[in-house]
């Protein structure tokens, strides 16, 4: 929860930040706005995938710690999105995705076991505009399911809330395409109370790096 914690604090700062500067970026005109059409559409969708990494450990139905040590090159996360831009002077962006990870344990392990994890995350972001560049932060919130797949036994799986922490910076080609480069920490708050074939998985801070490209409707 401290991860967690510090994560949020740490990108609501950045977007506070952004939301007390806005005005004097606007006043100088240093953040011009890609033209746009008169019939230019506020949603979009976006596709993405990249490598992912988890740090800390997941506890089996026998509450035993299981240290993530995984195969950084075949960990991977991938996923889409639909997003709309609010109106107004705030550069706000809502966005819900869908994503999938899927963690490789390194198989020297006694106790190897791949990590699978799907995720569904309503997302709010602060956008910075440099004329056809831009950066930002983003906090959301949602549901996602960790399933754990040791070897030689049967799978184990819980679900619950899951707080997701973005950070990225892109390029608008035209006033349709967009290519981002994004970072992202998945956190979550799922514990196993009771229950069989169930995972302690809120020790486990997902990580991962991936290439966003965004399709703006107009």
């Amino acid at each position: 929860m401290k991860k967690i914690v510090l994560i949020y604090s740490v990108l609501l700062s950045l977007v506070l930040t952004g939301v007390c500067f806005g005005s004097d970026y606007g006043a100088m005109n240093l953040a011009p706005s890609v033209p746009a059409t008169a019939n230019t559409s506020r949603f979009y969708m976006s596709w993405f995938g990249g490598l992912s990494k988890p740090t800390g450990s997941i506890k089996d139905e026998s509450g035993t710690k299981q240290k993530m040590k995984t195969q950084v090159k075949k960990s991977f996360n991938a996923g889409a999105a639909l997003g709309y831009q609010l109106t107004g002077d705030l550069p706000i962006r809502l966005q819900v995705s869908g994503s999938f990870y899927s963690l490789k344990e390194k198989k020297s392990l006694s106790t190897s076991g791949d990590v699978a994890v799907v995720a569904t995350v309503l997302s709010v972001m602060y956008d910075f505009k440099f004329g056809q560049f831009d950066m930002y932060p983003g906090l959301g919130v949602g549901w996602g399911q960790f399933t754990w797949k040791p070897t030689g036994g049967a799978n184990q799986q819980n679900s619950g809330m899951v707080f997701d922490a973005v950070a990225g910076m892109g390029y608008q080609f035209n006033d349709n395409f967009s290519m981002d480069l994004e970072y992202e920490a998945l956190a979550n708050s799922i514990k196993n109370d009771s229950g069989t074939n169930k995972i302690d998985a809120h020790g486990i801070l997902l990580h991962s790096l991936r290439l966003v490209m965004r399709f703006n409707f107009v």
